[in-house]
C-alpha cells in the first residue's frame, strides 16, 4: 500500500497548536500535502505571524511525517496566503466587484478610508502603535480559552460568512455580564 496525502493529513492530527491545545488538521492549518514517491511536502499555516509556537510545530510536522513508513524526505513550507479569508470578507464589507478591483490592482487605501468601509476598526497612530499592540495582546491573553479557540477555528479557509455570524453570536451570548475593567 503506497502512502497518500491523506495518510499524512491523519498522521498530522497529533500535531497541536500549545497554546490551544487543537491540532493544526482542525485548526484549518494544513494547506497541501503532497505526497511524490517518498517524498512528501507540506504548505501549512500558524494561527498568527507572530505565533510563538511556530518552530515546535514546523518541527512536529516534520517529525510526525518523517516517522511513517515509506517516508524519505520531507519539505514544509509556511505560508499566510490565504490570508484568513481577507478576500471573502473584504468582499461582504464593500462588494465583491469593489473588493476584486483593489487586489486585482494592488490598490491601498488610506487608513480613514480603511476605517470607513470597515476593513479595520480603529486607526493608531505610528508612535502608539507598539503600545496598542501589547495591550491587544494582553486582552487576547486574559480571553476565554474556549472563546479563542472557536474564534480561531473560523481562520480555516472555506468558513461561511453564515458560519461566522452564528459562531460569533454564540460568543456573545455566552460573554461574562460583566464589564471588564
Amino acid at each position: 500500500m503506497s502512502l497518500t496525502s491523506q495518510d499524512v493529513l491523519e498522521a498530522l492530527r497529533v500535531v497541536e497548536d500549545p497554546e490551544l491545545g487543537m491540532d493544526v488538521v482542525d485548526l484549518g492549518l494544513v494547506y497541501e500535502v503532497k505526497v511524490e514517491g517518498d517524498a512528501v511536502s507540506v504548505i501549512y499555516s500558524l494561527t498568527s505571524m507572530g505565533c510563538p509556537a511556530g518552530a515546535q510545530i514546523e518541527q512536529d510536522i516534520k517529525d510526525v511525517v518523517a516517522s511513517m513508513e515509506g517516508v524519505g524526505e520531507v519539505t514544509t513550507e509556511l505560508t499566510f496566503t490565504p490570508p484568513w479569508g481577507a478576500a471573502l470578507r473584504l468582499g461582504a464589507l464593500i462588494g465583491r466587484g469593489a473588493a476584486l478591483r483593489l487586489f486585482a490592482a494592488c490598490e491601498l487605501v488610506s487608513s480613514q478610508e480603511a476605517r470607513a468601509i470597515g476593513v479595520v476598526d480603529e486607526v493608531v497612530a505610528p508612535h502608539k502603535l507598539l503600545s496598542r499592540a501589547e495591550s491587544l495582546a494582553v486582552r487576547v491573553g486574559r480571553s476565554d480559552r474556549d472563546a479563542l479557540a472557536g474564534t480561531k477555528r473560523l481562520l480555516r479557509p472555506g468558513v461561511t460568512m453564515d458560519e461566522h455570524t452564528a459562531a460569533f453570536a454564540a460568543l456573545w451570548d455566552a460573554r461574562p455580564a460583566t464589564l471588564p475593567e
